[in-house]
């Protein structure tokens, strides 16, 4: 199995063209032990830069609008990736921004509920990182690339904020967090956060799917007209906010 998932792995990452993605330059084999020869990127794991305290408004966009990128070349090809989250975002030394790990990357959307992955060990659920899975992932269910546009929503409320959006003291909460619950504002962690800029995390982070962006380039396109100080498309009206 994890012979399959590193083989699966190359080939997707292979697939991929984005000046944002980590190139996979080949599929070695080594006294019977498979291994990918990858680009080697040196900076810091976006977690780490987070760690030292939330980032600012232009970085954190900067930053989303690279991933996006990112991720609009790989649904561009049907790859879903599943796993988008902050240790796996790799910031250089140019302020280059590198989505690394595409070991659980899709080609299609597709059940797989038998896998295991290092931070979700149970038989029965979905690979992935529990704290920036959508619920639909989490139950398990169909999933398709928005699921990465949830996990990127996370990613921006977790690098405006310093906190992630869905923390719990279990996983138990965590879970009932993400399918029950509402975030909590920003502006109780920054205040230096527009509300259109608000607006678009909760897009990102809505529970629904089908209220969520529909693609990553529609996600950066809200950016860039924050940036062009056009109205956001997304509507605050329509986006439920758990009060202060």
């Amino acid at each position: 199995e994890a012979r399959a998932r590193l083989v699966r792995e190359a080939q997707v990452a292979a697939r991929l063209r984005s000046p944002h993605v980590a190139v996979a330059y080949d599929l070695l084999e080594h006294e019977a032990g498979l291994f990918i020869a990858m680009e080697y990127v040196e900076g810091e794991l976006l977690s780490a830069r987070i760690a030292r305290g939330p980032l600012s408004v232009p970085d954190s966009l900067d930053i989303a609008m690279q991933v996006a990128d990112a991720l609009d070349e790989a649904h561009g090809l049907g790859v879903i990736h599943r796993d988008i989250k902050s240790a796996n975002l790799m910031i250089t030394g140019r302020q280059l921004v590198k989505v690394l790990d595409f070991g659980l990357a899709k080609p299609t959307p597709s059940r797989d509920v038998h896998a295991t992955q290092a931070s979700l060990t149970m038989v029965g659920m979905v690979v992935g990182t529990l704290n920036y899975m959508p619920p639909e992932q989490l139950r398990a269910g169909q999933v398709d690339h928005r699921a990465d546009l949830f996990a990127l929503g996370v990613v921006l409320y977790e690098m405006l904020t310093g906190r992630l959006p869905f923390a719990g003291d279990s996983m138990v909460d965590v879970a009932d967090r993400i399918l029950n619950r509402e975030p909590e504002a920003m502006g109780r962690y920054s205040y230096s956060v527009p509300a259109e800029v608000e607006t678009i995390v909760r897009k990102a982070l809505q529970k629904d799917p089908e209220r969520r962006y529909g693609s990553a380039d529609r996600l950066a396109d809200d950016v860039e007209r924050f940036l062009a100080d056009q109205p956001v498309l997304a509507r605050p009206d329509t986006i439920r906010y758990r009060a202060r």
